[in-house]
């Protein structure tokens, strides 16, 4: 499904869309062109981009405005009685700001490969409007880990990105030797782990990385994710090494089972009853 969104900015009217592989070529050629110029051999190439839009995502900040026909004598029809605007002009897009997203074969996680405004609207705002609209769609999804790179000197981007949330994780050293960071998004969330084992059956993961797994609809309500209310756990596993005596992190049965049961034992005795309630009145 398609998502828009629309703001007005110094009296220019702009709107936020994901592009179609299928539909809008015009503006593919338009994100090449000017990929080309801001990335040089960086740039996602005319072959790259509609893959990206049918595997990935490509989103986009378009100044909207109207063509007029006849140009040259407009001013003189605009005036006479037969004169009709609706006939005589059409729609325009005009390119202003562009991410693309790919998805990893983790569902959870999505890498952005660029973020890029046009020269003349640079430094308005345009590429943040943007790329919270890209966060919050991604959230939307189901996707809680975004990662990107870019340059250690690129000090406005990565502002931008300090901005929406990122962290540095990381320092890679590219072909020509130079060091790009990089960055990735922080929920930042207090989170509950739920544990109906005998302690001696896991091992506390402290400095260990941990995948955890969590209700989506707990981790896009604000009202979770304080001290006060943190979002529950269902199941967590560790990354590196197992949390769990015997591999038991990499036992697929007895992990389903124990979800399963964390799932049900938290629907029963953690959540309250109005919000069980709110959830599930319509669901059977």
């Amino acid at each position: 499904m398609e998502m828009k969104d629309n703001y007005i900015l110094n009296g220019d009217s702009f709107n936020i869309r994901e592009l179609c592989h299928a539909k809008d070529q015009k503006l593919f050629n338009e994100i090449v062109e000017h990929e080309n110029k801001v990335f040089g051999e960086g740039s996602v190439g005319k072959w790259n981009i509609k893959p990206f839009a049918k595997y990935g995502k490509v989103f986009v900040v378009l100044k909207k405005g109207v063509n007029y026909f006849n140009q040259k004598n407009f001013k003189e029809k605009e005036n006479s009685e037969t004169f009709n605007r609706a006939e005589k002009s059409t729609a325009s897009e005009e390119l202003v700001s562009v991410i693309e997203v790919l998805r990893g074969f983790d569902v959870e996680t999505a890498y952005i490969y660029g973020v890029s405004t046009v020269t003349e609207y640079e430094r308005k705002g345009h590429a943040e409007k943007l790329l919270n609209y890209v966060m919050d769609y991604l959230m939307k999804h189901d996707i809680f880990t975004v990662e990107l790179t870019v340059a250690t000197d690129n000090e406005g981007a990565k502002n931008l990105y300090r901005k929406a949330g990122f962290v540095i994780v990381e320092k890679l050293e590219n072909e020509d030797k130079e060091i790009d960071d990089t960055l990735e998004k922080e929920f930042k969330k207090y989170f509950s782990i739920m544990c109906f084992l005998d302690p001696t059956e896991m091992h506390w993961p402290y400095g260990m990385k941990v995948i955890l797994t969590v209700n989506k609809d707990d981790m896009n309500n604000p009202a979770y994710g304080t001290k006060e209310n943190p979002v529950p756990v269902l199941k967590d596993i560790g990354v590196d090494e197992s949390i769990r005596d015997y591999d038991k992190d990499y036992d697929k049965a007895y992990m389903d089972s124990f979800y399963r049961e964390n799932v049900i034992r938290y629907l029963k005795y953690k959540m309250p009853k109005s919000e069980f309630k709110r959830r599930f009145k319509n669901k059977e």
